[in-house]
């Protein structure tokens, strides 16, 4: 029961957590600019992360490879992706607008994780993925149409962008070390080396591009902890974790989950309009998750089907020369993968 609830509460958390993300960004940045409250808050990222791993006693030596897989995805998945994010919603863009933008990271994944990782989607998939991205273009479109900024709008898609990038990088760089046979790195060390490069990152756009300036108040104290700890530690550690365990599309698709829940917020918060259109783009993205969702369903259940090849337990025993039935029944729970050229040159899952 726990195993099987496990997946879908970390999903649902998940979205939530990195939903309040976009909600505490821009609350922060009522006292210091997008850069420099960035630069200060993976700095307390990168502290509290210190303390865990040493506490914890995650120390491990991590190999230079490695080293600069988890250095890369750190400034695509935190720099990049935050940075753009959070300058679109300086510039004006609602959070809910910009987490709908956002959403576009399932088809962006498709596009890559097929060619790179081999993963593959079926019709009823791909058909939710297309309608996700049409509640996000429905929606864009009409703030854009009412003389929203072309520029303000890009900022968001280039931030995703790097997010998709970074997902399909570690997922890659995961499936090389579990096929070379070497020990997965803890989560923990992982985000301590992504944290440690992209605060760098954040301390050095900070200082061309912006300010470290900040007005200590106890909100400004509260929200910048909520957002190291909650959201750059606990979602980001969720985010990875799920990757570790479910392809790169179905994670991905988890964003059209953040619409609804990021919308609600910024109504909750700061009064941000819903209108009509916004109202129906959440509707067709909420299709578009039970597809994606159903979709996923079906495949598992056709290549159980195809996996299965019954035979009657007398034949079974006869076979392999039992004269017991009692022993071929018991081979019945046991499953062989029989080796490329024994049926036509493919791999076959076959019940014994």
């Amino acid at each position: 029961m726990y195993s099987a609830l496990r997946l879908p509460v970390l999903s649902l958390l998940f979205v939530v957590v990195w939903s309040s993300g976009w909600i505490g960004s821009k609350y922060l940045l009522n006292y210091a600019g997008a850069l420099g409250a960035l630069a200060w808050r993976y700095m307390l990222v990168v502290l509290v992360l210190l303390i865990l791993v040493t506490v914890f006693r995650l120390w491990r030596v991590v190999e230079r490879r490695e080293v600069w897989h988890q250095a890369t995805i750190g400034l695509l998945s935190h720099t990049a992706y935050l940075s753009l994010g959070v300058a679109a919603i300086e510039s004006g863009v609602s959070a809910g607008i910009v987490a709908l933008i956002t959403a576009m990271q399932p088809l962006l994944t498709l596009a890559l994780a097929y060619p790179v990782l081999n993963e593959r989607v079926n019709f009823l998939q791909t058909i939710g993925i297309t309608l996700g991205l049409l509640s996000v273009f429905l929606v864009v479109g009409e703030k854009i149409s009412l003389g929203g900024s072309l520029f303000s709008y890009s900022l968001p898609l280039f931030s995703v962008l790097s997010l998709t990038l970074a997902s399909v990088f570690c997922r890659y760089s995961d499936r090389r070390q579990t096929s070379a046979g070497k020990p997965t790195t803890p989560l923990l060390l992982i985000l301590l080396i992504q944290s440690s490069i992209a605060c760098i990152g954040f301390c050095l756009l900070a200082w061309v591009f912006g300010s470290f300036t900040m007005a200590i108040e106890p909100g400004m104290v509260l929200s910048l902890v909520y957002m190291s700890v909650a959201v750059s530690i606990g979602s980001y550690f969720l985010y990875f974790a799920l990757l570790r365990e479910l392809c790169a599309v179905k994670v991905a698709s988890l964003g059209y989950l953040t619409p609804p829940v990021t919308m609600i917020m910024g109504w909750v918060w700061f009064r941000e309009s819903f209108s009509t259109v916004d109202g129906i783009g959440l509707c067709v993205a909420f299709v578009a998750v039970l597809m994606i969702a159903r979709g996923s369903k079906a495949k598992r259940a056709r290549k159980g089907k195809k996996a299965i090849i019954p035979a009657p337990q007398h034949r079974r025993a006869k076979q392999f020369g039992f004269k017991n039935t009692n022993r071929a029944a018991a081979l019945t729970s046991r499953r062989v993968n029989l080796p490329s050229g024994v049926l036509l040159f493919s791999t076959v899952d076959i019940e014994l």
